[in-house]
């Protein structure tokens, strides 16, 4: 009974992931994490936890970065917090200096109409 118990909690650790729930501020940027395409934002990444995350505490993503609409990015390494099974949440915030604002705020307009038109 012990050796099956044993069996079990190794196999339970190595499938313990992390999500993480990326948001972007303006939302709907597209998200790539390590240069692959995720979708647009908000959007779950799921990271796999390894034995030495769990002895540090967190797992540090690869590069998430957010790309609007006018061509703004922001490239960010996140650490998970992998003690908790909720979901955790960051945004990524459009850079300030970079020109076309109002592209990317028409966008997020044009997109919650579209959702309002469906609901």
């Amino acid at each position: 009974m012990k050796k099956y118990f044993a069996v079990l909690l190794v196999l339970l650790s190595l499938s313990c992931t992390v999500t993480l729930l990326v948001k972007t501020d303006p939302e709907y940027a597209t998200v790539y994490a390590d240069g692959r395409n995720c979708g647009k934002s908000p959007i779950e990444l799921t990271y796999n936890v390894t034995k030495d995350d769990q002895a540090r505490g967190y797992v540090l993503t690869d590069t998430v970065t957010a790309r609007w609409l006018s061509g703004a990015t922001t490239k960010e390494r996140i650490k998970v917090n992998c003690k908790t099974n909720e979901v955790q949440e960051y945004t990524l915030i459009r850079p300030t200096d970079f020109p076309n604002v109002d592209i990317d705020a028409k966008y997020v307009q044009e997109k919650t109409k579209k959702q309002i038109e469906v609901k």
